[in-house]
C-alpha cells in the first residue's frame, strides 16, 4: 500500500511540475474534476507532500473572471465509492491570504460536500461546508441534515488567513449520529464544536453513510462573484477513506 502511495503523490507532484498554468490537466484516480469559469492548478502548500487547488479569480488571459461567469462557475475536485461509509473524516487547509473582498457575509461559495447515496427529504449532502464573508477574514459554516428536522448549522469564524479544517461525519440512529469539527487542532483534541441537536443527535441513518465527495469551489453567490477577486487555496487535503490515502492517514513519502 505505502509503495503504491508514493507513486501516486509521486504522479501528482509530475502534474505539477509539468503542467504550469495549464488547465488541461485530469485528477489521479479515483478523482475527477469538474471545472466551469474558475481558473485552477493543482497546488502544494510550501514543505507540504499532500496535494490541493489553488484558484485564480481575476484570471482574464485564458479564462473569464468570476464578474464574467454565471451561477455555474464552480472548480472542484470529486471521487464516488462503491460502498457508503457510516464513519469517515476529512481534513484539508483553507488559505484566504491573497483572496480579495470576501468581506460581507451574502460573498460566499461551497468549498467541501460529503453526499449520501440517497436524497432524504431533498437533501443529499450529509454535510457541506461554506466559505462565507466576514472580517477580518471569512468564516465557515457547517450544514448538516438531521432526521424530521431542519437542517442544524453553524457559523464559525476564522482567527487567521489559514485554518487546517478537520471533520469527522458519523451516521447512524439517534445519538450515533453527529458531525464533529476541529479548526487549528488535531484529532486527539477536544472538537472545536459538535452538530448533534443539542446532544439529542442528528438521527442521520436514512441518509446511509458517506458515498462521494467533492472540494473545490462551487455554488458561488452573485455577491461573490461580483465583488471577489485575487486567489484562494486548498491543500493538505487528507481522509481515514482508504479508497484515497491508506489506512490512518499514512502517506507521503516514507
Amino acid at each position: 500500500m505505502r509503495n503504491g502511495l508514493r507513486c501516486f503523490l509521486a504522479s501528482i507532484l509530475l502534474l505539477v511540475c509539468t503542467s504550469g498554468l495549464a488547465q488541461d490537466y485530469e485528477y489521479p484516480i479515483p478523482f475527477q474534476r469538474f471545472n466551469g469559469n474558475i481558473y485552477t492548478v493543482l497546488d502544494f502548500a510550501a514543505g507540504d507532500t499532500a496535494y490541493g487547488m489553488r484558484f485564480y479569480l481575476s484570471q482574464t488571459v485564458v479564462s473569464p473572471t468570476l464578474t464574467e461567469a454565471g451561477p455555474v462557475a464552480a472548480s472542484f475536485m470529486y471521487y464516488l465509492r462503491m460502498r457508503a461509509l457510516a464513519s469517515v473524516r476529512y481534513a484539508f487547509r483553507v488559505d484566504t491570504s491573497g483572496l480579495s473582498g470576501a468581506t460581507v457575509a451574502n460573498r460566499s461559495f461551497q468549498i467541501f460536500a460529503a453526499s449520501s447515496p440517497v436524497i432524504v427529504s431533498g437533501w443529499p449532502q450529509l454535510l457541506t461546508v461554506n466559505l462565507v464573508g466576514d472580517s477580518p477574514f471569512p468564516a465557515l459554516k457547517f450544514m448538516t441534515p438531521r432526521g424530521g428536522k431542519p437542517l442544524e448549522q453553524v457559523v464559525v469564524p476564522l482567527t487567521a488567513a489559514s485554518a487546517m479544517v478537520r471533520v469527522e461525519i458519523n451516521v447512524g440512529a439517534g445519538t450515533a449520529g453527529n458531525v464533529r469539527y476541529w479548526i487549528d487542532a488535531d484529532y486527539a483534541d477536544p472538537p472545536t464544536g459538535i452538530l448533534e441537536d443539542a446532544g439529542a443527535g442528528l438521527d442521520n441513518a436514512a441518509w446511509s453513510g458517506v458515498i462521494a465527495a467533492a472540494i473545490g469551489m462551487s455554488s458561488t453567490t452573485s455577491a461573490f462573484r461580483a465583488n471577489c477577486g485575487g486567489t484562494f487555496s486548498i491543500n493538505h487535503i487528507t481522509s481515514s477513506d482508504d479508497l484515497l490515502f491508506g489506512d490512518n492517514f499514512e502517506f507521503g513519502y516514507q
